[in-house]
């Protein structure tokens, strides 16, 4: 235990080194990577109430404990603590996976893991549920392995159970996981006995995590035709494959280097002997795998396949094997992935178990001072290798928002009309000249920083792959630029959005030609200007009085009473039809009656009287997402009659949370005292 603390010890003092530049006022804003004051807000929880599904894997719940935490918290210190948690989590956990035998040499692999280039790249790009799950990996490998040899051993079982969920907080990372496990488990299974009960005990460990996952499986499954356009494979290689900058692609994977992205500065870019640390990680590695194939050969052939697998995987169209790359063009590989490089985590994962037992057998074999000035000598190798990771080469740093965009937000947070607000011109991903960083490309910071749901585009805009989801609104706003000038009801035009505020980005050399829809010399019939900035023009639509309006009339008012973002109860109107100005959602119902597309763009239904609209996926979602704690709390406790009174608690909390008394801080608070409360009675237990 001693030596565990001091490892937790020297592991966090590294993380925090490399987060200084990002201690003090201000948010980290990446490529993939935005907070800001409104990041826990309801409006940003679509995924829970049944509206988009989030096929990123198992973040709910970590969204969930943050939203919560949030309210004692600022979201700013949050979003820190978070990424040193990350960055602390992928050396210790690394560390603490390894034999003990292995002693000090354990840090060669804790170090690596943490400090290598593909980390590195991944921390700039902001990709930290991807990096989370990441961290993860050695600790459930060993588990797994703890499993296989102990079928029938629930302690094993749960511990494997309970990693492997933790680890799906990124599908990416689980589904990678995934392949570590089954090139583990063909090679041990075989001598482990009886085979039938080690089949029968790992389908129920499947089956398990699957159950725990299905609140965000179902989902993402029932609703993929209806939200996804995927690209072939060729596009999604051209534009996401391995980008080796001035090396060969096989040279940049096997480096751990060849994100797809360009613009970021590597260590190797800086240090022109960067060639040097890595050839002895390789030596070391390679050492490592003779070692330990006369220790322990299943071992050292598992590492190798899964080494082979992440490489051919990360070379995309580069890959030498030919029949493997048709393969990709029948499965949807890299429409799942995206980026080919991910698969260069395997590679990490080798290079650091390997590494540590060729840095054990060299100090072995020496002794006295010599062995001590070895193994430091050895451990400074993966400092060396990335040494830029700390101070991140000047890179990144804090971003305070637009003083401008405050100033537009405390017009919009006093109004009490529940619209949204609709940023022109629309990207995904647009460069913020403000953003304090070298690169300035950060994916809709906006949608973090106000007060009301902000309506973004959802194209990626590459090269090749232009699209590959389905986008009415993005499509609706397309229409109305490309007919600007012949449109003179602006306001009307914009109620299926539910657009309240209109918010007239200066800073883009395109915004001019969208004036035209909201400023014209005689005025647009209701729409105002309402504050103007040296950078942004903020516009209000008056006609905008709610989410429903009433196609034949869209003045009048419609009455409603929203119990939660799921949950409408519509009052006192008269007229035959309605419209939900939100995306168009087959899961919806207006009592009985189903809803249908409204011009293909929002929810429309039939009114005949007062009744509730009601999102069914926010039914499922909630259920599952109960079941997930609940078997969580039950996998902690080992318990089976002690559990009977939590799951009537859950009762309770799914009843609040219909009724719209839980809202997603409430369920994180759920989470955080049940998870306590497991870990505190387990404690009393021990004692």
């Amino acid at each position: 235990m001693a030596d565990e603390r001091i490892a937790a010890g020297i592991y966090a003092l590294l993380a925090l080194i490399i987060i200084l530049p990002l201690l003090g006022d201000g948010y980290y804003l990446a490529l993939d990577m935005q907070f800001g004051p409104n990041s826990f807000a309801d409006f940003h929880f679509e995924d829970l109430y049944g509206y988009a599904p989030n096929p990123y894997g198992a973040c709910l719940p970590v969204k969930m404990v943050l939203a919560a935490f949030s309210q004692i918290i600022p979201v700013e210190f949050l979003e820190k603590a978070l990424l040193f948690a990350v960055l602390f989590l992928c050396g210790f956990l690394m560390h603490i996976s390894l034999p003990k035998e292995l002693g000090n040499s354990r840090y060669f692999a804790g170090l690596l893991y943490m400090l290598s280039p593909f980390v590195f790249v991944r921390f700039l790009a902001g990709h930290w549920t991807f990096l989370l799950s990441y961290a993860l990996w050695p600790l459930a490998i060993k588990l797994f392995l703890d499993f296989i040899k102990k079928p029938e051993d629930n302690n094993t079982f749960a511990k494997a159970a309970l990693i492997t969920v933790l680890a799906s907080v990124s599908s990416h990372g689980i589904m990678l996981l995934l392949i570590a496990y089954l090139v583990v488990f063909i090679m041990y299974s075989p001598k482990a006995a009886p085979f039938r009960i080690l089949a029968k005990r790992t389908l129920l460990l499947a089956a398990v995590v699957l159950a725990m996952n299905l609140f965000w499986i179902l989902p993402a499954l029932l609703m993929f035709d209806d939200l996804y356009s995927p690209a072939s494979a060729e596009s999604y290689l051209a534009d996401f494959g391995p980008n080796p900058g001035e090396l060969t692609v096989s040279l940049a994977v096997i480096t751990m280097h060849g994100f797809w992205r360009t613009g970021f500065t590597y260590t190797k870019d800086v240090f022109g002997l960067w060639h040097i640390p890595y050839f002895i990680i390789a030596a070391l590695s390679a050492l490592g795998f003779f070692v330990l194939l006369k220790k322990n050969g299943k071992c050292a052939i598992s590492l190798l396949i899964i080494f082979i697998i992440g490489l051919l995987f990360s070379l995309g169209s580069y890959n030498p094997m030919a029949w493997l790359f048709n393969i990709f063009e029948q499965i949807p590989v890299y429409f799942i992935f995206r980026d080919s490089q991910k698969f260069a985590g395997l590679i990490c994962l080798v290079y650091s178990v390997l590494g540590a037992y060729g840095v054990h057998y060299l100090t072995e074999k020496t002794g006295g001072m010599k062995k001590n000035a070895i193994l430091i000598a050895l451990l400074a190798v993966p400092i060396i290798y990335n040494f830029g990771f700390f101070g991140l080469l000047g890179q990144i740093g804090l971003t305070q928002f637009p003083e401008e965009w405050a100033k537009a937000d405390e017009i919009i947070a006093q109004d009490n009309i529940p619209g949204s607000i609709l940023m022109l011109p629309s990207h995904l991903y647009k460069e913020y000249s403000w953003v304090n960083g070298y690169q300035k490309t950060a994916g809709n910071p906006e949608s973090q920083f106000f007060s009301k749901p902000v309506i973004i585009a959802k194209s990626i805009e590459m090269e090749n792959v232009e699209s590959d989801i389905k986008d009415p609104a993005g499509d609706y706003v397309e229409y109305l630029f490309d007919n600007r000038q012949h449109i003179n009801n602006t306001a009307e035009m914009l109620l299926p959005l539910n657009a309240r505020y209109i918010l007239l980005d200066k800073m883009d050399e395109n915004y001019i030609h969208y004036l035209y829809l909201f400023h014209k010399v005689g005025g647009v019939e209701n729409i105002d200007l309402v504050y103007e900035g040296e950078t942004v023009y903020l516009f209000r639509n008056n006609l905008v009085t709610g989410p429903f309006f009433n196609p034949e009339d869209n003045r009048s008012k419609v009455e409603y009473y929203e119990v939660t973002p799921a949950f409408y109860s519509i009052d006192g109107s008269e007229y035959s039809e309605i419209v939900f100005a939100r995306g168009y959602n087959r899961f919806l119902s207006f009592g009985e009656e189903p809803v249908y597309p409204w011009n293909g763009l929002a929810n429309g239904f039939a009114y005949s009287g007062p009744g509730m609209l009601e999102n069914r996926m926010f039914n499922y979602t909630l259920i599952f997402l109960l079941l997930w704690l609940f078997v969580f709390v039950w996998l902690m406790l080992r318990a089976g009659k002690d559990i009977v009174f939590f799951a009537f608690a859950l009762l309770a909390v799914y009843i609040l949370s219909i009724e719209g008394v839980l809202g997603p801080a409430g369920l994180g608070w759920i989470i955080i005292l049940s998870v306590s409360g497991a870990l505190c009675f387990r404690w009393l237990k021990k004692r």
